[in-house]
């Protein structure tokens, strides 16, 4: 507060002002009090933090993940990513690679920069693949986000050439979705259109009924993205659904991303309610209704009243006569 400075002509209960660049000041305001010509000591509101800044893209959302992958040594991976920009921006994308399934450990594929990522191994594989998404607006690039981790498995579909011994299995991969992803609160999971395809150690098939599956990770109460973990005799692989509240509100945005609300104190408000503080409280429709039906009572009850009266005036009348 000492360092206060009055601003020139600034000297209505209002002030407006604006900056083409990044600028961070305090502001207050003193008021006076006057009464035939003498001025009260001032007071000061508190002070008020003004920045204006460049505001940045927002960062994509992710609409949809794959789930793991697991392949046959010599055959293609085929990995994507799906996001979409809040703000008109351009999407520009990263993929990383990681021996475990810790984000931490991930690590920038080189050239591995567009939205679909392609890749085989000849010999026996396990790693985890994610993608990095970030909006770009105006040369400004949004923080990044990052698709979950997909656990992909290359493995040999003839590990026992003679054919001898028991099949086994090797693994699972999902080779279509379900016809349902997308959930609302109270619904239950539909695997209408999962295919899963068994590698054994005979040979690779798809499995010819999902109720053999075991599926868990289902939360149909709790709105999100959930993984859906399926397993056939030991073997895991997932996919991702999203449960929507049915009337849900709109996403709300990075604040550090939003322009600064006006404060601007709206006089209309207080003149209304100033203005109303007189006026007469009006009868609701169900009032006067009631009002209505006890009038009519009332004058039906004297007409009735009079009736009685002048009969007995003219029985009176002819009892004298």
């Amino acid at each position: 507060m000492p360092d206060i400075r009055a601003i020139d002509g600034a000297n209505d209960s209002t002030y407006f002002f604006s900056r083409e660049q990044s600028y961070i000041a305090y502001y207050c305001c003193g008021v006076w009090n006057e009464v035939g010509g003498v001025k009260s000591q001032p007071v000061y509101t508190r002070l008020i933090r003004c920045e204006f800044f460049v505001p940045g893209p927002l960062a994509p959302v992710i609409d949809s993940e794959m789930p793991d992958c697991y392949m046959p040594i010599g055959e293609e991976i085929t990995l994507w990513s799906s996001a979409i920009s809040q703000d008109g921006g351009t999407l520009s994308y990263q993929w990383y690679v990681s021996d475990t399934p810790n984000m931490p450990d991930i690590r920038a594929i080189d050239g591995a920069n567009d939205s679909t990522y392609f890749f085989s191994r000849e010999q026996a594989y396990i790693a985890y693949y994610c993608c990095g998404i970030w909006n770009e607006v105006g040369g400004v690039k949004s923080q990044p986000v990052y698709t979950r981790l997909i656990r992909c498995e290359f493995y040999d579909p003839n590990p026992n050439p003679s054919g001898g011994g028991t099949e086994t299995v090797i693994g699972i991969a999902i080779s279509a979705m379900p016809d349902k992803t997308k959930y609302k609160v109270g619904e239950q999971l539909d695997l209408k259109g999962l295919k899963v395809k068994i590698s054994t150690s005979s040979g690779a098939k798809e499995l010819d009924d999902n109720s053999k599956l075991s599926v868990s990770g289902f939360d149909s109460s709790k709105p999100g993205v959930q993984s859906i973990m399926i397993s056939y005799e030991g073997k895991v692989t997932s996919f991702t659904v999203e449960v929507a509240e049915e009337s849900a509100q709109p996403p709300k945005n990075n604040t550090a991303n939003q322009t600064p609300v006006n404060t601007v104190p709206n006089t209309n408000n207080a003149q209304n309610s100033t203005s109303n503080t007189n006026a007469a409280p009006q009868p609701s429709q169900n009032q006067q209704s009631s009002i209505n039906v006890n009038t009519l009572v009332i004058v039906l009850i004297a007409l009735v009243g009079v009736l009685i009266g002048i009969i007995l005036v003219l029985l009176f009348t002819r009892k004298k006569k």
